[in-house]
């Protein structure tokens, strides 16, 4: 296993990025600032741990939450808004400190592991094209890579599930969660893996009790990371068990959530649901990438020997709404089946192809707890703000 040793400069840009000035100001200010060309928050002519510690913005300006009697119940927590962002490249506690005064409550902070591992190199996201909108069977068919463009509402990711310096990634989840206000929940995203010291499920486990000590609220299973090896495990049953009641029973009462990419149908959707939900989890994520080969306009590969990739963003929103209204149906069936002895709630926080504040307002209406964006928000950070500011939003 390769490893990302820490290194002093890591440490200062970190710091750097936690130093964004935010300042009040009336609303002429934020839609003036709004219009302004915001950059992609995420600049894929840099490596993925350059990005991570340089993420900044300018001009952030703070966003008064909703009262107290409009928020709502998350996981056992009281959440000011039904907007977040999911464990992406802008979810560490340099996003988190800005985009927590941008109107989203839920944060995924990105996927860690119990070993520092190095990213996949550069490059390792490029956009793409937002041509049509793809289906689960589009999956064995290439896409085109877009060139020479600034923006995209679709991206391909090839970073690979990396992790930083354990005891730099320790200190980062308890900054992030410094920079959280009444209202807003930190879960932390964890990967495990097989090794001479622990069985996968085991290390999901020491991972995630790392998390929960780092000051994580609740913790997310990354289940169907479309960048390693070892086959997409949301879609295997029998590991979705033994992995959601290892770690439950290692955190006893800390909610835990998995995180899944598309099913390719109904059926298979329920069985998993039903494995989990069983095994002791609060609810999923949903959806991951979709896996694609990735090519240049001459068929040759975009990340060299990587051949597939994980696509996300505005061509992804109708299978992500599919999935959506899967999980919908079956959360009335968990709520009605003897097996849930315990009388949970399948709890659904929906991401993918949510690129606008509609599409946000959407989610939410369509009867997801929470509705959350990466690639939107890497695009546009105001998606929040602009939602709340809705009359269709209440």
């Amino acid at each position: 296993m390769n490893k990302l040793l820490s290194f002093p400069s890591i440490l200062l840009l970190s710091f750097v990025a936690s130093s964004i000035t935010c300042m009040v100001c009336d609303d002429s200010k934020v839609k003036e600032t709004q219009q302004k060309e915001q950059p992609m928050l995420y600049d894929t002519s840099k490596v993925y741990e350059r990005n991570i510690v340089e993420l900044s913005m300018d001009n952030v300006h703070p966003v008064p939450l909703p009262p107290k009697e409009k928020w709502r119940r998350v996981l056992g927590y009281d959440v000011a808004t039904p907007f977040g962002i999911p464990a992406c490249p802008i979810s560490l506690s340099s996003g988190v400190k800005f985009l927590s005064k941008l109107g989203f409550s839920v944060f995924t902070y990105k996927t860690i592991r119990s070993e520092s591992f190095k990213a996949h190199p550069a490059p390792n996201v490029c956009l793409i094209p937002n041509m049509k909108q793809l289906s689960y069977a589009d999956n064995k068919q290439p896409i085109h890579a877009l060139e020479d463009a600034k923006k995209s509402p679709s991206i391909a990711c090839s970073i690979g599930n990396a992790c930083l310096d354990i005891e730099w990634v320790k200190e980062d989840i308890a900054r992030a969660r410094s920079y959280l206000q009444e209202g807003q929940l930190l879960i932390v995203s964890v990967y495990g893996v097989a090794s001479e010291m622990r069985a996968a499920a085991q290390d999901f486990a020491y991972t995630a009790l790392m998390a929960q000590k780092a000051g994580a609220q609740a913790i997310e299973l990354n289940l169907s990371c479309p960048n390693v090896n070892g086959g997409l495990l949301y879609l295997q049953s029998d590991k979705v068990y033994e992995i959601v009641s290892t770690v439950c029973t290692a955190l006893k009462d800390l909610p835990v959530i998995i995180k899944v990419g598309a099913f390719p149908d109904e059926e298979t959707l329920n069985e998993i649901m039903f494995t989990a939900m069983r095994a002791g989890a609060r609810g999923v994520c949903s959806m991951n990438c979709l896996p694609m080969q990735i090519i240049t306009a001459e068929g040759k590969p975009v990340f060299g020997k990587r051949i597939h990739a994980g696509v996300s963003g505005g061509c992804i929103k109708d299978l992500a709404l599919e999935q959506l209204h899967f999980l919908l149906k079956f959360k009335e069936k968990w709520a009605q089946s003897k097996m849930n002895i315990h009388h949970t709630e399948c709890e659904i926080f929906s991401t993918g192809g949510v690129a606008s504040a509609a599409d946000l307002i959407d989610r939410v209406n369509c009867g997801a707890q929470i509705a959350m964006s990466a690639t939107g928000v890497i695009n546009n950070p105001y998606l929040a703000q602009q939602a709340l500011r809705n009359k269709l939003f209440s």
